[in-house]
């Protein structure tokens, strides 16, 4: 059924023009890029420190889910599953590891889902409909490329609603506890070192193209994990140590929340660049990828509040 499905969308899609298909590609891609990241992080930084938590949250958080179900189902990919669907070019790019759930679509529900609760609260009810129908489109572009079957595609909105709703209820229950964040930020932690350790030790399957080729490498697997491990565990360190210990403001003045968000970003990027050209070299990719993405954590939750604080105190003075 599922590829029938496929199969007729790609139909639709060869015979349909060229900007269509570059249309659907860039919505799909879009949510995996950087310019996201940057957008939550600026709602942390300068508009809703309580929004921004949750959107990082469920953004680490939610990613991290996804990829433990993806080493833990080891589902292949469409064309593995039957070579009559040829997935659109551009999409190989980026379609590597197993299928099942879509990160694209996990990403899309947390990211446009929570721009649109935002925009409701906000009684901006066509913002809130734009982001809706951008994560509907992105959710249904995985399809129209052919990198998902509509079971990955609707696995990953539900796994994503489930965190949402989980993460939601958390922030809330610290709220009413706040000394219960070390707790909360300890678990996480533990998650993450036992993401790391199954992902390491798992025995993963070795399927073989007609090439002598890998079907999918267990090798960008693990290493998936470590990224996703090192965001999700960062962010959560992050978070509880600036709950307790620097507690930044976002209210300010338009001048203040724009030189935050451009000293925020800096930091963030420099960090990035930084551990690329120091660590990246001499460190095993594992190990690279854990240290690195904890720290771009920790300059989003940490670094970057402690600059722009510093910088505000002494215009001030």
């Amino acid at each position: 059924m599922d590829i029938r499905y496929l199969l007729f969308l790609q139909s639709l899609r060869n015979a349909s023009p060229q900007w269509l298909q570059v249309v659907f590609y860039w919505i799909s891609e879009f949510i995996h890029g950087y310019l996201p990241i940057g957008i939550m992080a600026i709602i942390y930084w300068c508009l809703s420190k309580r929004m921004g938590t949750l959107m990082l949250m469920q953004a680490s958080g939610a990613n991290f889910v996804t990829q433990t179900v993806k080493n833990i189902a080891c589902v292949y990919r469409p064309w593995v599953k039957d070579p009559a669907i040829i997935p659109y070019e551009g999409t190989l790019k980026n379609a590597t590891g197993y299928s099942f759930p879509s990160g694209h679509s996990t990403a899309a529900v947390g990211f446009y889902g929570l721009l649109a609760k935002w925009a409701k609260d906000k009684k901006r009810i066509w913002a809130a409909v734009l982001c809706i129908v951008l994560m509907l489109l992105t959710c249904f572009s995985r399809n129209w490329l052919g990198a998902h079957t509509p079971q990955d595609a609707v696995a990953a909105m539900a796994l994503a609603l489930v965190c949402l709703l989980v993460f939601s209820k958390l922030l809330r229950w610290v709220d009413a506890h706040p000394e219960k964040d070390v707790v909360v930020a300890a678990v996480a932690v533990v998650l993450c070192v036992a993401m790391v350790i199954f992902a390491l030790f798992r025995p993963y399957p070795m399927d073989y193209n007609e090439a002598g080729e890998l079907l999918v490498d267990p090798f960008d697997m693990i290493t998936d994990c470590m990224t996703n491990a090192a965001l999700f565990g960062g962010f959560m360190i992050g978070w509880c140590i600036e709950r307790r210990c620097i507690g930044f403001k976002v209210e300010g003045s338009a001048k203040d929340r724009v030189l935050r968000a451009v000293i925020g970003l800096i930091i963030v990027l420099a960090v990035k660049g930084l551990t690329s050209v120091l660590l990246k070299p001499v460190l095993h990719v594992y190990a690279y990828k854990l240290i690195s993405y904890t720290l771009v954590a920790l300059s989003v939750t940490i670094l970057a509040p402690l600059a722009f604080m510093a910088v505000e105190k002494r215009r001030k003075g």
